[in-house]
């Protein structure tokens, strides 16, 4: 069950929990004059999310908590080599494409497919140097995967020097809400904008590096 914390404040978590009754094994929930029966012996349930804490203490305690280790270039290429269907690769380093997958599987599989679909519509049976460039250039993709509006509020804060979210905001046209959940937190999350106490928002090091 994929992005398991969407069932905060449904029915389904009382469900679950009747279900997931650690002190039984055999368990049974009516259901619209049903009964039905579930023996945890026999039934499993893998649940996901990247949210845990949207979801209920009594609920999380009923279930094996497994935390995932990120991914590392080397995964994460992999995910892109797999998203190529079987693509011939000829002198492209896919450990420095996956720098380009912003840190995320789905992003990486989602950069392997766009090239697949670009070579399969040139008709190309092998993936090189040039494709890659090419690519790049018609995605407009940056550098570790930066993408056009966090490049604009880097270019801003390079312009600038520091600026308030309400005035970032305002500058690029984006509500400070999308800017702060949408945009802001792959920039602080790879240490490349810093909030400072008075000044805002600003460029770190490793920021003006890449800029």
């Amino acid at each position: 069950m994929d992005e398991f914390h969407s069932i905060k404040g449904s029915k389904l978590e009382d469900i679950f929990l009747s279900i997931w009754n650690s002190e039984n094994l055999i368990n049974s929930y009516n259901y619209g004059g049903i009964t039905y029966n579930f023996d945890i012996r026999r039934i499993s349930w893998i649940a996901l999310t990247s949210e845990p804490d949207k979801l209920k203490e009594t609920l999380l305690s009923r279930m094996e908590k497994i935390e995932l280790e990120q991914l590392n270039l080397f995964d994460l290429s992999k995910i892109i080599y797999k998203g190529l269907n079987g693509i011939k690769v000829n002198n492209v380093n896919l450990e420095e494409l996956a720098t380009y997958g912003r840190n995320n599987g789905r992003e990486c599989y989602r950069l392997g497919k766009n090239i697949y679909r670009y070579l399969e519509s040139n008709k190309e049976k092998e993936f090189n140097k040039n494709h890659w460039d090419n690519i790049k250039k018609h995605l407009n993709l940056r550098k570790n995967g930066i993408n056009n509006v966090e490049y604009s509020i880097m270019k801003y804060l390079k312009q600038h020097g520091n600026a308030s979210l309400s005035k970032l905001a305002a500058a690029l046209q984006f509500t400070t809400t999308s800017m702060r959940q949408g945009y802001e937190s792959y920039l602080l999350g790879n240490d490349y904008i810093q909030i400072l106490p008075q000044k805002g928002r600003c460029l770190t090091i490793r920021g003006h590096k890449y800029m």
